[in-house]
């Protein structure tokens, strides 16, 4: 818990997006954040991260610690301009739909009982309306992906390559009681606890959030 702030990532690519989120805005919490995209990506794909697009937020892009990381990993880390945010479009757009999608999700809380009690406050909920946003997000066809390959196609089956292959997924809706599958996973890769699940249900082809 404790989360206040989210960093969101989109493959410019296959347009599948991840969320992640910290708890202030410290450098190192931003490389834990590389870390943990950098070890999903290869968990996801077997694909190596070789380039990261980010804005201008110097709290995040320090010298002494996010230089070295990138380096020693041949990862370009490349930086827009405060004044061009249209050369980060995706990620602005991303963002938009981002908010939009947790504050119809928390909204739909207000009332429920968790634990006992009638939420009345959802906001400590933010960081499960956030992945089920963009759970959602990831599992509806995109436009781009459409002109690109000529058929309907969703930002995960383009991320797992799935271009030939499509999936059948199955989304609970937000705030539904479900069940969730924690396991360890023996990788060796830095991951959080809070995103085995998400992990462990694109390996299944299914989604289910918490």
């Amino acid at each position: 818990g404790g989360f206040t702030h989210s960093i969101c990532i989109i493959d410019v690519i296959a347009k599948f997006s991840l969320v992640y989120y910290t708890r202030t805005t410290n450098a190192t919490e931003f490389l834990r954040c590389l870390k943990w995209l950098k070890a999903t990506v290869k968990l996801m794909n077997g694909a190596d991260v070789k380039c990261i697009y980010c804005d201008s937020f110097s709290t995040y892009l320090s010298p002494h610690v996010i230089a070295p990381w990138s380096i020693k990993h041949g990862i370009e880390m490349t930086v827009s301009p405060p004044y061009r945010h249209d050369q980060n479009l995706s990620a602005e757009h991303l963002v938009h739909l981002f908010q939009i999608g947790c504050r119809q999700r928390l909204s739909q809380l207000i009332g429920l009982t968790f634990k006992g009690r009638i939420i009345r406050d959802p906001a400590p909920f933010f960081p499960w309306a956030g992945i089920h946003t963009n759970q959602c997000r990831n599992l509806l066809p995109n436009a781009t992906l459409e002109r690109t390959y000529s058929i309907v196609m969703s930002p995960l089956q383009a991320e797992l390559d799935c271009i030939n292959q499509p999936q059948r997924q199955v989304i609970i809706p937000f705030g539904c009681i479900g069940w969730v599958l924690l396991e360890t996973l023996a990788t060796g890769y830095e991951v959080f606890l809070y995103s085995f699940a998400i992990r462990i249900c694109v390996k299944w082809g299914c989604y289910q959030p918490i």
